[in-house]
């Protein structure tokens, strides 16, 4: 199921990453007409206003002309409304002092601004934080979706279509919008996985959102439809129309932050934190027409931080193991430049010795060369790899070097006691974890949980650790780690979270699972061990016995 979900998310970042690659491609194409307008007070009728040496200009429009909506085609209204392209005619039938006149209009290529560029680099960001998620955390149902809210809000809602036909850009552009608005629904549920149960006011929340998102949707549709018919005036917005959205969403998410605890409270509150100013600036232009002209540059600006707010989060906070990548990259990083400046050194050294050489030699010597870095790259990786670890992650490698090393002590230690604080004091000093508890399988009761607990079933049937936030257990902490032994769940170790508030990494995870079974494995030879002893001692008192009756 993990890996299903890891390639449908890897699949949506590559579908948002096209997206992406096919809006610059229009928005480098995307023109000018060289006029906007303005209301008259005569439903559908706007007043030119041309720009100076603009297209429109050129054409012959003027100042004053009188634009009746209704009497543009609908690939011209669409076009006006919505975007036009560099070099595609637009008829234009205006009224001038009462005489009807027709130009036509071929829009000049409109510059891409800056804060365009921003926003399609918060874009390009924003896919690489998913498809970093995607990669390493696909296990996480709470990570899925904030992975798939991410890529339909900031990547595959936002698409402004500019193609040669604008029929084709119509449809384009509703399915967009659709998704667009439709898509902060998962804002609901994403803030539902955090502070359960979910109280009654954060349900009447709930409903307040989604009735905000299926208006917002249905006003956006209408808009493009309706328009592209003539049946209302495109140019002619309803103030407000996505408020009730947006202060609905932001209210569920800020409920969910004051309800959650722990780690819970870490995650939804730095994804509401990433959110929040971006839909405060929206709501807010959109209920206030005078911040119109300023609405597109701060919010391509307040969507760049979006990316930034979370990825400072997963440095920060480590909500997914970016220790582990950014090792590994770090170490790709360094081998490639030690491999790679090698080889152009050693390389520009042979071309000046071997400048009067035949073209043959030069070849081989090359060709040679090219194997010999080749095959030191296994040595060079293994070096870097160990420098890398020593000097940026020394902490976590020798935390974990100290649970590995005490996991392979821990099943010759021959009294249960000493065994369980060993155990609870190396995962005290080493995890960073608020508290560390084992409960042990005393006779299926796990101290009190019970046998049939969601979360000690998941460990019998899979063995491996389990969140405890995703199952309704009566074990209190972060994370749930099997000991067990010839098959058996012999016990449970629960680590709580950590008090800097970052989760487990992979590897870490790994050596603590490793621990508890090695760990469950003493249990089990002490307590078959004591089992036998017992019959020893039966069988010797029995003997005994019967040899004192014969006598």
């Amino acid at each position: 199921m993990d890996l299903r979900w890891r390639r449908l998310l890897l699949a949506l970042c590559a579908l948002g990453f096209l997206e992406v690659v096919a809006m610059i491609w229009m928005q480098l194409h995307a023109g000018d007409p060289g006029f906007a307008t303005t209301r008259t007070g005569v439903a559908f009728v706007r007043r030119v206003v041309v720009d100076p040496d603009g297209a429109a200009q050129a054409a012959g429009l003027r100042n004053g002309d009188l634009l009746d909506t209704r009497s543009l085609s609908s690939a011209a209204r669409f076009r006006l409304f919505e975007g036009a392209r560099a070099g595609e005619p637009i008829v234009i039938p205006v009224d001038r002092a009462g005489s009807a006149l027709t130009f036509t209009i071929v829009p000049k290529t409109a510059a891409v601004t800056w804060d365009n560029w921003i926003y399609f680099a918060a874009q390009f960001w924003t896919i690489f934080f998913c498809a970093l998620l995607a990669w390493r955390r696909s296990d996480s149902e709470h990570v899925r979706l904030l992975t798939v809210f991410l890529l339909v809000i900031v990547v595959l809602g936002q698409s402004n279509w500019l193609t040669p036909s604008p029929q084709f850009d119509a449809i384009a552009t509703l399915i967009s919008r659709t998704i667009l608005w439709a898509g902060f629904l998962l804002t609901v549920f994403y803030a539902n996985m955090f502070g359960r149960p979910i109280a009654t006011f954060r349900r009447a929340l709930n409903w307040f959102a989604a009735f905000g998102i299926a208006v917002t949707v249905a006003l956006a549709d209408w808009r493009i439809i309706a328009g592209w018919g003539g049946f209302i005036d495109p140019f002619v917005g309803v103030p407000g129309r996505r408020v009730l959205l947006l202060v609905g969403c932001l209210l569920t998410l800020w409920a969910a932050v004051g309800a959650a605890r722990g780690t819970e409270r870490t995650r939804v509150l730095w994804s509401t934190l990433a959110f929040t100013p971006a839909m405060v600036w929206a709501a807010l232009a959109d209920a206030l027409p005078f911040l119109a002209p300023t609405y597109g540059t701060v919010t391509n600006a307040l969507f760049f931080l979006i990316p930034v707010v979370l990825t400072y989060s997963l440095l920060n906070r480590r909500l997914v193991d970016l220790g582990f990548i950014v090792n590994r990259a770090a170490i790709f990083t360094a081998v490639s430049i030690v491999l790679v400046g090698a080889f152009v050194l050693v390389e520009s050294l042979l071309t000046d010795w071997l400048r009067d050489a035949s073209h043959t030699t030069n070849v081989l010597f090359s060709a040679g060369l090219a194997l010999v870095l080749g095959f030191s790259i296994r040595y060079v990786h293994g070096r870097i790899d160990r420098f890398v670890d020593e000097v940026f992650f020394r902490k976590r490698h020798d935390d974990e070097q100290a649970i590995r090393a005490f996991a392979n002590d821990a099943p010759y230690i021959t009294d249960v006691s000493i065994l369980i604080g060993r155990v609870q004091s190396v995962l005290e000093n080493h995890t960073d974890a608020k508290s560390v508890s084992i409960v042990l399988d005393d006779g299926g009761r796990y101290g009190g949980v019970g046998e049939n607990d969601p979360a000690i079933v998941r460990l019998r049937s899979t063995h491996k650790p389990v969140d405890l936030h995703d199952v309704s257990s009566r074990l209190a902490g972060e994370i749930a780690f099997p000991m067990t032994a010839r098959g058996r769940l012999v016990g449970v170790v629960v680590l709580d979270a950590r008090r800097s508030g970052e989760a487990y990494a992979p590897d870490e995870s790994a050596a603590i699972a490793h621990l508890a079974h090695s760990a469950g494995y003493g249990l089990d030879v002490l307590a078959s061990s004591t089992h036998q002893d017992g019959e020893l001692l039966g069988a010797i008192n029995a003997l005994r016995a019967e040899l004192a009756n014969r006598r």
